[in-house]
């Protein structure tokens, strides 16, 4: 922010600067016309004085019936000459005036170009800086999203059955160890048997902060066998997003020996090993 700040500081006392230069361009081209003309003014006044004065001196020696004819010839004889001497300074004064003008229209249309390139720049840096700030805001957004977002992991295991009672579950107890609540919306298994797990309500579980709950993976396999499977789950939580969880699980069925060893009781061993630290986003 800092940056753009100085940057359009900048901007606007380079755009004040030509609009002082500009300013001071006319001012300028008029001080200079206004010289011309006082200029040419003065030498008319030096002019008819010096005639004047030249009429007076050549007319001295004349006689008096003749002096008034000689002042009258020798005012028409300097007007004559002097309406032509003004006729040339008026063109020459023209001539400089324009070529004033002309120099000073090229300096102002090669400001007026640099104002013109300067307005585009910085309507290029004002698009630059919206979107820097869109990139920062959401740059930020999605850092909050990944520090109040939920991590949802497999911590444990279990047995579960349905209320169709046809078969026996591995359920996966899923943690939240985030700070905001996910939603399972997929819970995959690479299942050797390719049974269909009918608890589709399981798939849209929310998982408070800091809780977890028992979900539907896969049926039991035979109690004879041992089965390992590759299991993950999908779900959402804050922002737009949908995370992943990849984690192992180790099914087997274990025969104890009770009291005196002749009669044995088994129960089901339920691990979840090979569980990712964080999820893989996707």
């Amino acid at each position: 922010m800092r940056e753009s700040a100085i940057g359009g500081a900048k901007n606007l006392a380079l755009v004040a600067l030509i609009t002082v230069l500009l300013a001071a361009l006319g001012g300028y081209g008029l001080y200079e016309h206004r010289a011309y003309e006082n200029a040419a003014a003065e030498a008319q006044r030096d002019r008819i004085e010096r005639a004047s004065q030249q009429v007076a001196d050549a007319c001295s020696l004349v006689p008096v019936p003749d002096l008034a004819k000689c002042i009258s010839e020798g005012s028409a004889r300097n007007s004559r000459e002097e309406d032509e001497r003004q006729r040339d300074e008026h063109d020459l004064i023209a001539q400089q005036q324009m070529a004033l003008w002309a120099e000073i229209m090229g300096l102002t249309a090669l400001l007026g170009m640099g104002v013109s390139v300067a307005g585009a720049y910085l309507v290029w840096r004002t698009f630059s800086e919206t979107r820097r700030q869109v990139t920062i805001a959401q740059e930020n957004l999605e850092l909050m999203y990944d520090a109040e977002r939920a991590i949802l992991h497999a911590v444990s295991g279990t047995t579960a059955s349905l209320e169709d009672g046809a078969y026996e579950y591995a359920a996966i107890y899923i943690a939240n160890k985030g700070r905001s609540p996910g939603r399972l919306i997929e819970v995959g298994a690479d299942h050797p048997q390719g049974v269909d797990v009918p608890n589709n309500s399981a798939r849209w579980t929310v998982i408070p902060p800091g809780e977890q709950e028992a979900v539907v993976m896969f049926v039991l396999p035979p109690r004879n066998a041992v089965l390992s499977a590759n299991c993950w789950i999908r779900y959402r939580s804050i922002g737009p997003r949908i995370y992943t969880s990849h984690f192992k699980v180790r099914v087997s069925f274990l025969d104890q020996p009770h009291g005196s060893g002749l009669v044995f009781m088994g129960g089901w061993s339920i691990e979840v090993i090979d569980t990712q630290g964080h999820p893989d986003d996707t």
